[in-house]
């Protein structure tokens, strides 16, 4: 039986993904909709001398990422995981939980020397 309020992977893929130097972010386009990803968040920041030539789903990562290129030929990657965090998607944030609080669960058994039956 399928959880619907599970999200399926075709959902994340990345349909378009665009530079918005005015708004100084990247616009993804995902089947749920445009998220936005601030400049800020990135490794390699571009600037008014070093801006970004080139942006793409990026085919090797199943399009749930994208690259971008700036003047320079530097080249970055950002996975979608990143946008969703920081658009504080609540599937996302509820998953991320639930993650946090397993490998919390899972230590403290792991440390209290318990048998897991």
């Amino acid at each position: 039986m399928r959880n619907w309020n599970a999200r399926t992977s075709f959902e994340l893929k990345i349909r378009r993904v665009g530079a918005n130097n005015r708004r100084k972010a990247f616009e993804v386009e995902t089947r749920s909709g445009v998220l936005l990803f601030p400049y800020a968040r990135l490794r390699l920041m571009p600037s008014a001398e070093n801006r970004v030539t080139e942006v793409f789903p990026d085919p090797e990562q199943g399009r749930e990422g994208f690259s971008y290129v700036l003047e320079s030929g530097e080249e970055d990657t950002i996975h979608i995981d990143a946008v969703l965090e920081y658009s504080r998607d609540p599937d996302r944030l509820r998953d991320l939980l639930l993650y946090r609080l397993t490998v919390e669960a899972r230590s403290r058994v792991d440390a209290s020397g318990l048998s897991r039956r």
